[in-house]
């Protein structure tokens, strides 16, 4: 027999930004930055009760720290070829997740996630044409909190390939 229910009260602020600039007609540079606090403040349990979180335990999977930066470059390489140039990168802080059910630290906590990605191509007429990359660092990190156990999944390796898509 399981029970599922909330833990008590959690207390999460914070800001978010995003902005778009128009250097040129032709090249945009844009970028969002979030910052989050959380915190458990008062667990909502009973007597002969007991939670695996404590009072002062940040939320679980919220990280304090996720930004990106992008640029977009647009350019007529003929009457009716379109060609463009995209780059961005993101940035996600560790996330954590407290339980103190288990032999092994009570929190656990993902790495950094940083990437990098691009790509570059051409659309002609209602074809569109592109190579990418992404994680251009072939950035190797795990990307949730269960690295005691060796479950955390993973960033995805580098990968570069040729997109083809129509618009119909």
């Amino acid at each position: 027999v399981s029970l599922t229910r909330n833990i008590g009260d959690l207390e999460i602020y914070g800001l978010e930004a995003s902005a778009t600039w128009a250097v040129t007609p032709n090249f945009h540079l844009s970028g969002m930055a979030a910052l989050t606090h959380s915190e458990v403040t008062k667990l909502a349990i009973q007597s002969g009760e007991s939670t695996n979180v404590e009072v002062g335990d940040p939320g679980d999977y919220a990280p304090e720290v996720t930004f990106s930066v992008a640029a977009d470059y647009d350019v007529a390489l003929a009457s009716n070829i379109a060609g463009f140039a995209h780059a961005d990168f993101s940035y996600r802080d560790k996330t954590c997740a407290s339980d103190s059910s288990v032999l092994v630290p009570r929190t656990q906590c993902s790495d950094t996630v940083p990437l990098l990605n691009a790509r570059i191509g051409a659309t002609f007429s209602r074809v569109k044409v592109e190579l990418y990359a992404t994680n251009l660092t072939n950035e190797n990190r795990q990307v949730d909190p269960y690295q005691a156990w060796q479950q955390s999944s993973r960033t995805k390796p580098r990968t570069v390939g040729i997109a083809l898509s129509h618009d119909f």
